[in-house]
């Protein structure tokens, strides 16, 4: 098994939602799990906004976590 299978097998079994955002906070992948949880399905949460799905905002600061990496250029 490659890498890239492992991760799939553990994300897609993940019992708490999951996301990851590009730098513009733009959801780029999603989990069952958070399709549960904000009530979309995966191809509906791709390419919307992480703080308008998660934090009902448009804001770019309405995320303190994206707020983090983009402040501090770092991986959060």
């Amino acid at each position: 098994m490659d890498k890239l299978q492992i991760y799939e097998i553990i994300v897609k079994n993940l019992p708490l939602g999951f996301s990851i955002v590009d730098d513009n906070g733009t959801i780029i992948e999603a989990n069952e799990a958070a399709e549960k949880i904000w009530g979309y399905k995966k191809n509906e949460l791709i390419g919307k906004s992480h703080q308008e799905i998660i934090h009902g905002a448009s804001d770019d600061r309405a995320c303190p976590f994206l707020c983090r990496a983009i402040d501090r250029r770092e991986v959060v």
